[in-house]
Formats: structure tokens, C-alpha cells, sequence
């Protein structure tokens, strides 16, 4: 099988003069499989608190308000009861993205990879391309394709570009009324569009980190862009399989220099105040902001940990940057276009 992206090794001996060509390979370019990494330090997603929990989305104005508060003030906000009663209808969609039977995602993915030479998408421009990605020496020359590669589903690590050809996505998760509604409350009461949809899937027994970072620095938006993310649940997160953990209040320390280590990330020596771990039951699901750091251990557990992550930009800030252009991604984010070293 033909590797689609060099080893990280290769990737970072590249130096501080090839920081454009280290962001691209390292922070965007998402090959068929994973690169892998080796283990994260036992100690990186220590937590001091558990984030406070809102319960149940926002039904009044009040609690809009209160929901965006917390919002502003943390970075994040937590409701352990949002869409546990779409929960199973979202897994069993998420399901079908893995094992090829959503036959239109199926066909779409497999239409765009040809078109593309085999060559990874980038999705840093909010592209909707449909995409896999499977976990670090899964064997998979042809994604999805019926009998190519039994049980490679369960070793999944990521989907995208799939709301297009999921209803139940579309209708459970993208287009609820009560997550709409706070997603707008979030943005300033501004209109919003889907930047991208994901599915973030950490097998157990070693479904790998993602590690510390800031979402705005895998967008091609401007610095003032408006950017919330939702991830929901769709098994029992908890630290054992892979929560996510975030640094609470931490989107008031700005645009943080990010670095090809394991991933394209935040350096694990970065001092870190405040960390909360977001454990969550299926259906719940914590709304954040695009700078607050936050990251999740490696899964070494015995259950997966599937979950859907959404993020929505204010329409009026959704313009793009391209990454290398003053003001860009890599002048505000990349640590080596910066001069500096992890």
C-alpha cells in the first residue's frame, strides 16, 4: 500500500525554513490512513475538574443567555442532555458511513478520490469533500469498497463530508431546531452556514490521541472569523476512552503556535490552566469556541468512542484566507513561520 503522507519524521527534519511545507503535510492533509505516532506523555490530559454541566439545551431566552455567558467566560459549554433521544439514530448513520452501506456517501467518496488521482483532500477552506481516514497500519488500498478490507470500519479513526448524504445527520444534528437556535445565540444572534462536519471515531484498544490544539488553526478564515464547534456524543465519553478535555477559559490567550510533533498541535510543554475533562452520556454534547485549546487521549480502553463534530462560522466572517497570505493561518498559527521551536 502507497503511502499518502511521509513520516512525521520526515515531516519535521524538514526545519524552520520549510514551515509553510510542514503545515500543509502535518496540519492538513488527511491521507487514506494515519501516520501514527508514538504514546502521548501519561500525564498530558491530567484534568483537574469535571466542566460544569447546563443539562438540558437552552428552551428559554434566559437560558440562551446564561448558555452564551458561560460561552464567552470558558470557552465551552456543556449540556449532558441534548440529543440523547437522536443518540441511536446518529450512531447507527455514523455506522453506515463506516461500513459502506450509506451507499451515496459510499459512491460520492469513491467518485471525488478518483478525480483526485488518489491524492487527500484538504479541508481547511470548509470543503465538503466526503473522506475517510483509518487508523495507523490498517491495511486499505480502496476505502469502502464491499469485502476489500474486512473489519476496517472498526478501525476508522475519521469521516467528513457526509451531511450531504446522511439525513439523519442532516435532520438529528445539522439542522435541529434547539442546537440552531444556541449555535446562533453562540455567534451574536448572526446568521451562520456549516464550515464542516466530522466524525471523530477512537476504536478501543488504541484509538489514537488528538493532541492539545486550537481548531482556528486548521481554517483558511481571518483572524475575526466567528467560529463554533459541536461535538456530540455518540457513545459514553468518559477519560478512560478518550473524552475530550479542554482548558477552560483558555480562547482568551489568543492564537497559540502550533507545531508538527504527533499532529499539528499546541507544543505539550505549552502551560495549560485550568484543564476540564467533558465526560458525556450518547446525546450529549459540548459547544466551544475556535481558539480555547483542548485535545483527547488515546482510547485504551475496551469500548469505542464515537462522536460528531460540527462547526459553524458566522456568515459575515466566513470569507477565506488563503493560508500563506498576510494575516493567514500560518502567520498567526504556525510556530516554525514564527521562528520559533517545540
Amino acid at each position: 500500500m502507497a503511502a499518502l503522507l511521509p513520516p512525521l519524521a520526515v515531516v519535521r527534519a524538514a526545519g524552520v525554513a520549510q514551515g509553510l511545507a510542514d503545515v500543509r503535510a502535518a496540519g492538513t492533509a488527511q491521507g487514506l490512513t494515519d501516520v501514527g505516532a508514538p504514546p502521548h506523555p501519561s500525564d498530558l490530559y491530567d484534568y483537574g475538574a469535571i466542566a460544569e454541566d447546563q443539562g438540558a439545551l437552552p428552551a428559554t431566552p434566559e437560558e440562551l443567555a446564561h448558555a452564551k455567558a458561560t460561552f464567552d467566560r470558558d470557552g465551552l459549554v456543556v449540556f449532558s442532555r441534548g440529543l440523547e433521544a437522536s443518540a441511536p439514530a446518529l450512531r447507527a448513520a455514523v455506522d453506515a458511513l463506516k461500513d459502506g452501506s450509506n451507499a451515496d456517501f459510499r459512491d460520492a467518496l469513491l467518485a471525488q478520490r478518483r478525480a483526485r488521482g488518489g491524492a487527500p483532500p484538504d479541508f481547511t477552506n470548509g470543503a465538503k469533500i466526503p473522506w475517510v481516514q483509518y487508523e495507523a497500519g490498517c491495511e486499505v488500498d480502496e476505502p469502502l469498497e464491499p469485502g476489500a478490507a474486512p473489519g476496517a470500519g472498526d478501525r476508522m479513526r475519521k469521516a467528513m463530508g457526509f451531511a450531504k448524504y446522511s439525513r439523519p445527520i442532516r435532520e438529528r444534528a445539522v439542522e435541529d431546531p434547539r442546537l440552531n437556535s444556541l449555535v446562533r445565540a453562540l455567534l451574536g444572534d448572526a446568521d451562520f452556514e456549516l464550515y464542516q462536519d466530522m466524525a471523530l471515531l477512537k476504536p478501543p484498544g488504541g484509538g489514537r490521541e488528538k493532541p492539545w490544539h486550537q481548531d482556528a488553526a486548521y481554517f483558511n478564515l481571518a483572524a475575526d472569523a466567528r467560529v463554533v464547534g459541536c461535538w456530540i456524543a455518540l457513545d459514553a465519553a468518559t477519560p478512560d476512552n478518550g473524552c475530550l478535555v479542554f482548558e477552560r477559559g483558555g480562547h482568551a490567550r489568543g492564537e497559540l503556535p502550533h507545531f508538527p510533533v504527533r499532529d499539528y498541535q499546541l507544543c505539550d510543554a505549552e502551560p495549560r490552566r485550568d484543564v476540564v475533562a467533558c465526560p458525556l452520556p450518547p446525546g450529549g454534547l459540548v459547544l466551544f469556541h475556535g481558539r480555547v485549546p483542548h485535545g483527547t487521549a488515546t482510547n485504551a480502553s475496551p469500548r469505542p468512542r464515537n462522536a460528531l463534530q460540527l462547526h459553524w462560522v458566522a456568515s459575515a466572517t466566513a470569507a477565506l484566507v488563503p493560508q500563506d497570505a498576510p494575516g493567514g493561518r500560518v502567520a498567526r498559527f504556525g510556530g516554525a513561520a514564527r521562528g520559533l521551536a517545540c
